[in-house]
């Protein structure tokens, strides 16, 4: 017999506010519901006039891959800009190992500029953000598939990079890309 087919059923956990626990205890009640993906934001303080506490979705996104054993995990959406693409290879590729292999990296332009350049970081227009995300993702594809990156482009540098674990053209994270416009996508 022939299943009919059954709809993806994704959700985003905002937890803010939430504990560590209680953060866990969600992404086993979320996979005990039969959903195949939990997505965590990535944002560095909740949206204006919300005031309460807000886990880096990389430090989270490990101990929810361990607390569950199905479901899809990752980021919704990561913005471009944030860290560095080296270092976030390395951060992603460690846990879609620790998940075995059930992470899905979302990345986007970004839509909340206040968090970067609380950081002191630059934000910059829409054009220079696509192009800063089609490098990142260019140096994530290289660092996830093959032993060494050398990546020079207009505003990401690696050279000899390595990312272990990682680094495999047998296995690499999904990427789910976000975007509100197609204007800049090329």
């Amino acid at each position: 017999a022939v299943e009919p087919h059954r709809p993806h059923l994704s959700t985003l956990l905002v937890g803010w506010g939430w504990t560590s626990e209680q953060l866990r205890a969600g992404a086993q009640e979320i996979e005990g519901l039969g959903f195949d993906a939990i997505y965590i934001g990535d944002d560095l303080f909740p949206h204006p006039d919300v005031d309460t506490s807000v886990f880096d979705p990389w430090t989270v996104l490990p101990a929810l891959a361990v607390a569950t054993s199905r479901v899809r995990l990752g980021s919704l959406v990561s913005p471009v800009g944030r860290r560095h693409p080296g270092l976030f290879a390395k951060m992603t590729s460690g846990v879609d190992e620790i998940s075995g292999g059930r992470l899905i990296v979302g990345m986007g332009a970004g839509n909340m500029p206040e968090q970067q350049e609380s950081l002191h970081q630059s934000f910059g227009g829409p054009a220079e953000r696509t192009a800063m995300l089609r490098e990142e993702l260019l140096i994530l594809r290289s660092m996830w598939t093959t032993p060494r990156t050398t990546f020079h482009g207009a505003w990401y540098q690696v050279s000899d990079a390595i990312c272990e674990p990682g680094g495999s053209a047998n296995h690499r994270p999904e990427i789910l890309v976000a975007a509100k416009s197609s204007k800049h996508l090329a």
